[in-house]
């Protein structure tokens, strides 16, 4: 695994915050849009790493967004940061660096925003895909897997652990929907065919009735009616 390469390369201790003993993870299973069809909603990990007394609330946090296998196989130290992995090239690479921000604004003192990071919130990628660092809506269900850099001066100082697997939603095909009348009961059938019929006959009966009740003394003028009249 590459944060193993990370441990050798740096040394072993993490007292210098190389290696950030904290781990993208999915918001609550309960939280609306947790996962969609082109994004995914993750506890704010930035205020995680701003626990650790190394980091700076000026350094720059960058999330590297891929496809499962080749986040847990890419080494970070090969990525420039000066000439960023960008969206356009997602399909070739299997990855980018979709968004970034300095630790303060990504999390801030206001405990009343929402601690949340959304991937693939803006749609503006897929119109101008050479924006660097842009947030850009996932294509395909993944699985994908996010780690966070932490950069000071250009240079990369501090990873995190690797996300858990991440799958997005996928879309029901709509030639697979059954709209065949196969799959009703019996049961179901008569009711809903003859409670219509006994509706309809019920109405024609009663408005019937009304018509002869106000018409009868006028055009037949029965027994009874002649004798209510006298009265």
């Amino acid at each position: 695994m590459w944060y193993l390469a990370i441990l050798v390369a740096f040394g072993a201790s993490t007292v210098n915050g190389q290696l950030i003993n904290c781990i993208p993870n999915l918001v609550s299973a309960n939280f609306i849009g947790r996962t969609t069809l082109s994004t995914f909603t993750l506890d704010n990990i930035v205020c995680c790493i701003r626990l650790d007394p190394n980091i700076q609330l000026t350094d720059n946090v960058v999330f590297l967004v891929g496809l499962r296998e080749v986040v847990l196989n890419l080494d970070p130290l090969s990525i420039d940061i000066n000439n960023p992995p960008l969206f356009s090239n997602f399909s070739n690479s299997g990855f980018f660096l979709g968004l970034n921000g300095s630790v303060i604004d990504l999390c801030p003192l206001n405990a009343n925003l929402l601690n949340v990071i959304r991937i693939g919130s803006n749609p503006a990628c897929l119109i101008n895909p050479n924006i660097a660092f842009c947030n850009a809506p996932l294509i395909g269900v993944g699985p994908y897997s996010v780690i966070a850099l932490v950069y000071r001066n250009g240079t990369l100082i501090a990873i995190t652990r690797p996300s858990p697997d991440i799958v997005l939603r996928n879309p029901r095909d709509y030639r697979s929907i059954d709209t065949t009348i196969n799959k009703r009961s019996p049961s179901m059938i008569v009711i809903t065919t003859v409670l219509p019929i006994l509706l309809a006959l019920s109405l024609v009966i009663f408005s019937t009735m009304l018509l002869m009740k106000c018409c009868c003394c006028s055009i037949f003028t029965p027994t009874k009616c002649q004798q209510a009249q006298s009265e």
